[in-house]
C-alpha cells in the first residue's frame, strides 16, 4: 500500500500540487454474491451452473484547486488490478485521462439497465455465447476533452491500442439535461468508430452508436436505449466469421417504493445480421431479455440486490441457438 501512495503522491506533484494540499478521500466496498443460471445447452464435464462470487474494491482519490482556478484531480481505484484517472478542469472545460480508455468520450451513451447484477449463462463460463447483448459498446478513451453549458455537455475521446495494434477508438459524445413541470429528463447520444488492429482479411473494424433517454418523476424513473453495434472485415465477406451489423431497443424502469426498496425492469431486444465461419449470412439474428430486480438498504452502508433474468438467443448457427435464465443474490457493504 505504501508503494501506491508514494506513486500516487508523484502523479500529484506532476501536477504542480503537493499532495499535502490536497484535499484526500478514501472510499471502498465488498460485496458477496451466489449466482445460478439454468439454459438449454449441454453441460461440460464438471459444469454446476451455480457459484459464489467476491468483490472487493478500495479507492483513493486527491483533488485540488490551483492558484490559477484549475481544478485538478487524480484517483487510483484498487480490485483485481489497479486503474487510474486524472483530470484538469476549469471554465475552458474538462480533460480526464484514464488507464484503461475508459475516459469521458462515452458520457452519453447508456443501456438503460436498472437492474443490479443481470446473469446470462455465458458470464459464467458455460457454453453458449451471446452475440451482443444490446449493451452500449464505447470506451471512451484514453484521454478526452468535455465541457457543458445551458444544460448541454458534450465529449470527445481518443483509446489508442499501442503500437501493436490499429484498433485505436475515436469516441464522441452529447446530451442535454433540463427540469419542467416537476420531471428531470436527459437525451444523449454517442458514437465511436474502432479501426480493424491487423490488416488481415478476417480482422474486423467497429462502430458503434448510442441514443437514449430518461425520464425521473417523483419515485419513478423511465428509460430508453437504442444501441447498435457494426463490426466489418477487411474483406467485406459479410457471410464468413465476425462480421455483425445488430441494433437493440432497451427499455428500464426504476421506482423507489421507500428510501429502502426500490424495484427494478428491464428489457432488451435486439436484431441484424450475423457471418458465421461456415461462409453464411444469417440475416435474422435475435436476442431477448427480461429482468427484474431489487435493491434494499439494510442499514447504512449495507445493501441487498437480487435479480432475475429470462434471455433467449436465436437465427444462427444451431448451436448458438439458446434460452436460459439466471438469478443472483448479492450483499454489498461500503464505507
Amino acid at each position: 500500500m505504501r508503494k501506491i501512495l508514494l506513486a500516487s503522491t508523484a502523479l500529484v506533484a506532476v501536477a504542480g500540487i503537493s499532495a499535502a494540499n490536497a484535499e484526500v478521500s478514501f472510499s471502498g466496498n465488498s460485496a458477496f454474491s451466489y449466482t445460478t443460471f439454468s439454459d438449454d445447452v449441454t453441460d461440460a464435464d464438471g459444469e454446476n451452473n451455480n457459484e459464489y462470487g467476491t468483490d472487493t474494491d478500495l479507492g483513493l482519490s486527491w483533488s485540488t484547486t490551483t492558484a490559477t482556478g484549475m481544478s485538478v484531480s487524480v484517483a487510483i481505484d484498487l480490485d483485481d488490478s489497479m486503474t487510474a484517472n486524472s483530470a484538469i478542469s476549469g471554465d475552458w472545460g474538462k480533460i480526464a485521462f484514464n488507464d484503461q480508455g475508459d475516459a469521458d468520450g462515452d458520457m452519453a451513451a447508456g443501456d438503460a439497465d436498472p437492474v443490479e447484477d443481470v446473469t446470462l449463462g455465458s458470464e459464467l463460463g458455460a457454453d453458449d455465447v451471446v452475440l451482443f447483448d444490446g449493451g452500449e459498446s464505447i470506451s471512451g478513451g484514453h484521454i478526452s476533452y468535455s465541457n457543458t453549458f445551458s444544460g448541454i455537455s458534450f465529449a470527445i475521446g481518443s483509446k489508442n491500442a499501442g503500437n501493436a495494434s490499429e484498433a485505436n477508438e475515436t469516441s464522441y459524445s452529447v446530451s442535454y439535461s433540463a427540469s419542467a413541470n416537476g420531471a428531470d429528463f436527459t437525451v444523449g447520444y454517442a458514437a465511436a468508430n474502432t479501426g480493424a488492429p491487423l490488416a488481415a482479411a478476417a480482422s474486423v473494424d467497429k462502430n458503434a452508436t448510442s441514443l437514449n433517454a430518461e425520464v425521473a418523476v417523483g419515485d419513478l424513473t423511465v428509460s430508453m436505449a437504442q444501441n447498435t453495434l457494426s463490426n466489418d472485415r477487411n474483406d467485406d465477406n459479410q457471410s464468413a466469421a465476425g462480421y455483425l451489423d445488430a441494433k437493440s431497443t432497451n427499455l428500464g424502469v426504476s421506482y423507489a417504493i421507500s428510501d429502502a426498496l426500490t424495484l427494478t425492469a428491464q428489457t432488451k431486444n435486439v436484431s441484424g445480421d450475423s457471418g458465421a465461419a461456415s461462409n453464411v449470412l444469417y440475416n435474422d439474428y435475435k436476442f431477448e431479455e427480461k429482468s427484474y430486480g431489487l435493491a434494499y438498504s439494510v442499514a447504512t452502508g449495507v445493501d441487498l440486490f437480487a435479480s432475475f433474468t429470462d434471455y433467449s438467443q436465436s437465427g444462427i448457427a444451431t448451436a448458438s441457438n439458446i434460452s436460459g435464465t439466471g438469478t443472483t443474490v448479492k450483499i454489498a457493504v461500503s464505507f
